[in-house]
């Protein structure tokens, strides 16, 4: 998962514990960019679209609102009520580390037509369309990506940037692809990166 994506969720886990909502009792952490979209909610609102880790019903148990300087507010509900019963304002990432998350949730989720959804499906669908576009690359059907997987073909790496690139290698082709960017890479950056 993106670096401050995992801070923050990694917080609203820790918000969960501390006011002792079971697990069991939400869905899961949803980045809401569907009414907006993230980048008019940078420019317009000075902040992200919210991240919250939602109820069943869709209402925000904590409601997670990051603006430009990195600052968090997040609005509590452990109990399903129409008021927060807290607010908190708390540093979560630096300035910069906040642009890079908002670049990246634009480039991965809104970029992508993923609207609304869990952030663990933003990362899972990221990788899934990194992957498509590195098959139609290489002219080769994605439906045989699971074998290639298991037949060690297709594989992800952390590569010496720190990028997670995704490498298909047989014995008549081979290709890479950048996971944030859908950047195909030449025979020279896959040997800076990966070799």
């Amino acid at each position: 998962m993106q670096k401050d994506l995992q801070k923050i969720v990694d917080y609203l886990e820790e918000l969960r514990e501390e006011f002792g909502v079971p697990k069991e009792k939400l869905k899961g952490i949803f980045y809401y960019n569907g009414q907006n979209g993230t980048d008019f909610d940078w420019r317009c609102n000075h902040h992200l679209s919210d991240i919250c880790y939602s109820f069943p019903s869709s209402r925000s148990a904590f409601k997670l609102s990051l603006n430009r300087n990195g600052v968090a507010t997040v609005f509590c509900y452990p109990n399903d009520e129409d008021r927060p019963v807290k607010t908190i304002k708390k540093q979560l990432v630096s300035k910069e580390e906040a642009y890079a998350l908002k670049e990246w949730l634009s480039h991965n989720a809104d970029g992508n037509c993923i609207y609304d959804a869990k952030v663990e499906q933003i990362e899972s669908l990221v990788a899934e369309f990194a992957c498509r576009t590195l098959y139609n690359h290489l002219n080769l059907d994605y439906a045989s990506a699971r074998d290639d997987k298991s037949h060690d073909y297709l594989s992800c790496h952390k590569a010496r940037s720190g990028r997670r690139v995704w490498w298909y290698v047989d014995e008549k082709r081979s290709g890479a692809i950048y996971e944030d960017t859908f950047h195909l890479l030449t025979e020279e950056e896959i040997e800076d990166e990966l070799c």
